[in-house]
């Protein structure tokens, strides 16, 4: 199975289990949540110092609650998986963690997964979680998903793993989700909304080669006004790689998005900040929708957001 098809199955088995351990249907105070998928380019950044865990959005399945034990759901049976453990996690008793592994004969691989289950207070939401590089994923990594109330899961893998599912999933794949193609139309037409953003700075990543697929996707997709309907990207300027570097990183892209994808209501854009050591901030900066940049107005100072409007030049 592909890198592509080994997600595809971890979503499916948090869906699984989802769908075993929380009523909803029934619940829904006569709402629903969107069709729009719901994509994030890449990571928020860090900037410097500590930064405070985003609110949990509200709730699209309100009052939702458990139909059966966390400990059942270890006899679910699922193909060439087992489900090792299902465990009320001992430091917070709202939280139902599962470990589970699985096959892909005759491969003879073994992909280790980690789900995480809200039993109170769940915001309707799934959150899929990995690491970067070669790094997969952790048990540690959907820790705070879960603190926002999402159920959560990740998955992890080794080099060998990485490397032969890359290689089979550019070929099985690649005409289909590769990453370069500026064709969005399915996404487009299904509701899909997506925001990126990249750090000027980014030392591994080239930030013009995000500005030319975005520019790709424009001419193919009918010009930036169509297609700032569904996708809008943000320059950071002196961010490095998802963070870091001396300019300040944006943040509240998770909570854009769902205003975009539940309310319709599109970022024009995106808050950025600098934080010393302890968390505090120390520098703010609006990120404009590209093209645009942040112009100083020429009054106040220059580290409050507050005395810079979006512009075509500087």
């Amino acid at each position: 199975m592909s890198h592509a098809g080994r997600t595809l199955f971890l979503t499916s088995l948090a869906t699984l289990i989802l769908v075993a351990t929380i009523r909803g249907q029934d619940q829904r105070s006569g709402s629903s949540p969107p069709q729009g998928g719901s994509v994030t380019g890449s990571r928020g950044g860090q900037g410097f110092g500590a930064v405070p865990t985003p609110p949990s959005p509200k709730s699209i399945i309100p009052n939702a609650k458990p139909v059966r034990s966390c400990e059942s759901l270890a006899t679910v049976s699922l193909p060439n998986t087992t489900i090792e453990s299902a465990a009320v996690d001992p430091n917070n008793s709202g939280i139902c963690r599962v470990s589970a592994f699985t096959t892909h004969p005759p491969a003879g691989d073994k992909v280790r997964i980690w789900i995480g289950i809200p039993t109170a207070n769940w915001n309707g939401r799934f959150m899929g979680t990995g690491g970067g590089g070669f790094s997969g994923g952790s048990g540690m990594g959907i820790n705070q998903p879960l603190a926002q109330g999402y159920a959560a899961g990740a998955n992890a893998i080794t080099r060998d793993q990485y490397e032969r599912f890359w290689d089979q999933s550019v070929e099985q794949y690649g005409a289909v989700i590769g990453t370069d193609n500026p064709d969005l139309t399915d996404f487009r037409n299904r509701g899909g909304k997506a925001i990126v953003w990249h750090g000027w700075a980014d030392q591994l990543i080239s930030a013009e080669g995000t500005i030319d697929y975005y520019s790709r996707v424009q001419k193919q997709m009918g010009g930036p006004e169509k297609t700032s309907q569904f996708m809008r990207l943000f320059m950071a300027p002196g961010v490095g790689h998802c963070g870091g570097g001396s300019g300040p990183a944006p943040s509240g892209q998770q909570e854009a998005l769902l205003e975009w994808v539940e309310k319709g209501k599109a970022p024009v854009t995106l808050p950025a900040t600098s934080r010393d050591g302890a968390g505090a901030v120390t520098r703010s900066r609006p990120l404009c929708r590209y093209p645009l940049v942040a112009k100083y107005k020429g009054t106040g100072s220059t580290d409050d957001a507050a005395n810079f409007v979006c512009s075509k030049g500087f």
